[in-house]
């Protein structure tokens, strides 16, 4: 909200978060689309895709290989970070 009301605050001060990917360093919405490089957020776009589709077949891969329900049970109650997060949760 503070951002909304006071945009100044984030775009040309000592607390800018400003991303490197705009040239000037000052998010101008009047030249923004010819100074933006849109690589790198399209390689992080697609990177992000291809990664949560491997982590998506990972998953129901294991649940086929146990005969699980993912919605349902647990399937990755034989590992050892499940065994140590259980552990930790029981001793509070």
């Amino acid at each position: 909200m503070f951002a909304q009301v006071f945009p100044l605050f984030q775009d040309a001060s000592v607390f800018t978060t400003i991303p490197v990917l705009y040239a000037d360093g000052f998010m101008n919405a009047a030249v923004r689309p010819t100074l933006v490089n849109p690589v790198p957020q399209g390689v992080i776009s697609i990177l992000s895709l291809a990664i949560n589709v491997l982590a998506l077949a990972w998953i129901i891969k294991r649940s086929r290989e146990q005969k699980k329900n993912p919605y349902k049970n647990e399937i990755f109650t034989d590992t050892k970070d499940f065994r140590l997060a259980m552990a930790r949760a029981e001793e509070v």
